[in-house]
């Protein structure tokens, strides 16, 4: 039977070392067309939101109260001003503090006031975000990841679902599993290709004439650029999750998928969705008995945990 003493203190590694100072995923951009939409997430204990500003601008603030250090904005939605829902201390879209109950006898000052910003930073329509301020930029290693999937650039794919759940795995175990033997790249991340067969059906290939030749309309592409982002590509779509840990034996999953441009009216759009949807109890299974992580994610954890 597991030490609940090891694995907390496993966790509190884990959640200082990897999700406190690594680049993380919040999701897709498209999920935040307009400003005042936002959305919420949990990183290394602290609650965060990303949001696009009253111009336009994409941010990422620590989600609390200035006041008590309460939550202010929770799941996703849309909103004028950010009001704290305890004592109506409210802010501007941009965090700056615009008005408090008791401004005066706190002695603050509204133009130097503002909620704590974080790094943000959108690769190929991702949402990348870290607590870390001196974590090094992900773009090197994530250009080489570019470079391996082109010409099937994500950024022009655009997000039809989206729903949150929270499985009794460990996120180690999921992140593991998702890719076998994979071939590694550069920085934090594996990658493997495969070629749609009678046991591979997700390929989706385009017709002749795409810009993807020869067996390359064919190929799906699984990426996981750890510690939390995994990702199934295709031609003409891709599903994700983003995961964060959620106590030592659970993880909280942010799960998508987004359509390729020129895909979605596609006639078969619908039915690859739904096809999708029932992969998500095929990767849970998966991950259910995963054995020590080994390949990249084992080399990745052994650079961010040392003995």
């Amino acid at each position: 039977m597991p030490d609940p003493t090891a694995a907390a203190a496993g966790l509190a590694a884990e959640t200082r070392q990897i999700f406190g100072r690594d680049w993380l995923c919040a999701g897709r951009v498209e999920s935040l067309p307009d400003p005042g939409c936002y959305l919420t997430l949990q990183v290394a204990d602290q609650p965060v939101v990303v949001l696009r500003d009253a111009d336009g601008q994409l941010r990422a603030m620590l989600n609390l109260c200035l006041h008590r250090k309460l939550p202010l904005l929770q799941g996703r939605g849309k909103v004028a001003a950010i009001t704290c829902p305890y004592h109506a201390w409210s802010y501007r879209l941009d965090g700056h503090l615009r008005g408090a109950s008791s401004l005066l006898g706190q002695g603050l000052c509204q133009a130097q006031t503002t909620l704590h910003p974080l790094r943000l930073l959108v690769w190929q329509g991702w949402l990348l975000l870290t607590l870390n301020p001196g974590a090094a930029r992900p773009t090197e290693a994530l250009a080489e990841v570019a470079r391996w999937i082109a010409p099937c650039d994500m950024t022009g794919y655009a997000e039809v679902l989206c729903e949150d759940f929270r499985w009794p795995i460990d996120w180690k175990a999921l992140a593991g599993s998702f890719i076998q033997n994979g071939a590694p790249l550069p920085g934090a991340a594996g990658s493997q290709s495969v070629l749609e067969t009678d046991v591979v059906h997700l390929a989706a290939a385009q017709p002749a004439g795409t810009p993807l030749p020869g067996d390359r309309r064919h190929l799906t592409w699984l990426l996981a650029i750890y510690p939390g982002l995994l990702i199934t590509l295709t031609p003409k779509c891709l599903w994700y999750l983003c995961l964060t840990p959620d106590g030592a034996d659970a993880v909280r999953l942010h799960f998508g998928a987004a359509l390729a441009p020129g895909h979605h009216d596609d006639p078969d759009a619908q039915a690859l969705l739904a096809q999708v949807m029932t992969l998500l109890q095929a990767v849970q299974d998966d991950a259910r008995d995963p054995g020590l992580p080994d390949g990249a994610f084992g080399r990745y954890l052994a650079s961010r945990l040392p003995a």
